[in-house]
């Protein structure tokens, strides 16, 4: 399995979308588009693997425990 990284902007939203932000609190908050916010959401889900808001805010919780064990740590890669 290749290891996909997400880009600066792709962590900034799903960061942003994990604390409970709709698409269009994400696009006021960073000034762009809510289509630009939802065309970022579907490459981020595309990368990690996860359908929806749900499993990505599981997935960001997972890395966030990860990153408390630098050994294991791995930056925002996902299989």
């Amino acid at each position: 399995m290749t290891m996909t990284l997400l880009t600066s902007r792709e962590q900034e939203i799903a960061s942003l979308a994990s604390t409970g932000l709709s698409n269009k609190g994400i696009a006021r908050r960073l000034e762009l588009s809510e289509g630009t916010v939802k065309v970022h959401l579907h490459n981020i889900f595309q990368k990690t693997g996860v359908r929806n808001r749900t499993a990505l805010v599981a997935l960001i919780g997972r890395k966030v425990l990860y990153s408390m064990h630098p050994v294991k740590h791995q930056g925002w890669k996902f299989p």
